[in-house]
């Protein structure tokens, strides 16, 4: 707004009987300039002028014009009008002589003065009620969102409720806490802790007797909540598989089934060892790797180790239900034991006739293959070929009863929950350990390399396979 202007006029007439004109002409005009930019008013101008025509009785004329300009400020950011001046012009005349008043100035300053406009106001009146009523059906409907979630999560964890379940309160989990990844939390167990005490004392015994000069070092719960409820939608995946067809074992084209289903009697009893109140059958089991591995493979599964190498029953990832055999791929520098949930769909049983004895690993019938037809996973009982005690040749014996350990080899990296990470250090003094060195020694045999040994390596690496090949046997001497 730039400019306003008020004119106000009053006329009266002829007043006959006291013979008086009291006011002939009354005019005032306001002009002043508003800058909508800066929301200042800089300049306001008033004239008020009077005119009245001669009075008989006292033959006077009292004021022929009077003008009053006033100029000020107004800051809107602070509600002040900071400076006023006001100039009154007052001219009379009698007969031949005018009297004069000019220049009065008067400075005016006043705060918390609000903007005269009241449109700002009750723009701001109703925008404050139409958030307002905005705000409260949004509040309530995200109140609604987050009880509803909340619930269903509850329900969703009494469908899936077991051992592979978070042993501890996910409160006292830390975030990337010993480096295993950015994606893992985790929560170092304390012996002398009663929450953790438990859980401690399950894990000491699950793991059992440690040869191979190893002692636990710590126990750790890992976490990665993004694989845990992979982990849940994988087992209801296996649960419908269970149900469908193609899944169901066909062993009429198998030979020596009376062995095999004695191989899957001894895994079934793995099945029992897993508390949990799903359908799927689920097992606890063991791998052996060195720490440095643990931020990937925690974070991205075992599949983003890219380590996969021509097993001997499978390409695939192995584990063990023997925490003490699963050691025996422990040669890092931090040696450690990943215990794992594994899902188990249809099993396929390997025995001795899939790897004889007689053969290289090369004619093994698994040898670099992955799963066999429809089967998820191989489930292999091994003993040493020889009575040597440091030998790496583990294969099916030919009486299954014979078996002293076991192998699980695993082709799909979603059926692998990790929740326990045991660290371990060597009890062997520095100076018996380099004499007890593993050093490789090959077996004399025409057409046969020799393969030597690579450190750092876990039980997924291509040199535990290198370390098993025919025609390489690692000893040591006590």
């Amino acid at each position: 707004m730039s400019t306003t202007s008020t004119a106000i006029n009053t006329a009266s007439s002829f007043d006959g009987s006291t013979s008086k004109i009291p006011a002939m002409s009354t005019e005032s005009n306001s002009v002043f300039s508003f800058d909508d930019s800066t929301d200042k008013i800089s300049t306001t101008s008033t004239a008020i002028s009077t005119a009245s025509s001669f009075d008989g009785s006292t033959n006077k004329i009292p004021t022929m014009s009077t003008e009053i300009s006033s100029v000020f400020s107004f800051d809107d950011s602070t509600h002040k009008i900071s400076t006023t001046s006001t100039v009154i012009n007052t001219t009379s005349s009698f007969g031949d002589f005018t009297n004069e008043i000019s220049t009065t100035r008067t400075g005016i300053t006043s705060t918390s003065l609000k903007p005269l406009s009241s449109k700002p106001n009750l723009i701001g009146l109703i925008v404050g009620i139409v958030m307002a009523g905005i705000s409260v059906p949004v509040l309530l409907g995200v109140t609604g969102y987050l009880i509803v979630r909340r619930h269903k999560q509850k329900r969703r964890d009494k469908e899936f409720q077991g051992d592979f379940d978070l042993p501890i309160d996910q409160k006292y989990l830390k975030k990337n806490q010993h480096d295993n990844g950015a994606k893992v939390y985790s929560c170092e167990l304390s012996e002398q802790n009663p929450l953790h005490s438990t859980i401690f004392h399950s894990v000491k015994k699950w793991v059992g007797s440690l040869e191979n000069g190893f002692k636990i070092k710590k126990i750790e719960i890992i976490q990665n909540r993004k694989k845990f409820n992979h982990f849940r939608e994988q087992i209801e995946i296996v649960e419908r598989h269970m149900k469908e067809q193609i899944f169901q074992p066909n062993w009429d084209c198998e030979k020596d089934m009376a062995e095999r289903k004695i191989v899957l009697k001894r895994l079934e009893r793995l099945y029992k060892q897993v508390d949990h109140n799903r359908i799927a059958n689920i097992v606890r089991v063991w791998h052996g790797c060195d720490k440095k591995v643990l931020p990937k493979l925690l974070a991205d599964g075992f599949a983003s180790l890219e380590v996969l190498d021509d097993g001997w029953f499978g390409k695939g990832m192995y584990f063990s239900s023997s925490a003490q055999y699963a050691s025996r791929y422990c040669q890092g520098e931090n040696p450690c034991l990943l215990m794992c949930y594994v899902l188990v769909l249809n099993p396929f049983p390997v025995i001795s006739c899939d790897a004889r004895h007689d053969k290289k690993p090369e004619d093994f019938r698994f040898y670099g293959r992955g799963n066999h037809n429809n089967y998820q996973c191989h489930y292999i009982p091994v003993s040493p070929v020889t009575d040597k005690e440091f030998t790496t040749d583990y294969r099916p014996p030919k009486r299954i009863d014979d078996a002293r350990y076991d192998e699980l080899v695993v082709f799909e990296s979603a059926n692998i929950l990790p929740q326990i990470v045991v660290h371990l250090e060597r009890t062997l003094s520095p100076s018996r350990e380099t004499k007890n060195e593993l050093k490789p020694t090959a077996i004399p045999r025409t057409n046969t390399r020799t393969i030597r040994e690579t450190k750092n390596w876990d039980q997924n690496h291509r040199a535990a396979n290198r370390r098993r090949y025919e025609g390489v046997l690692i000893t040591q001497k006590k």
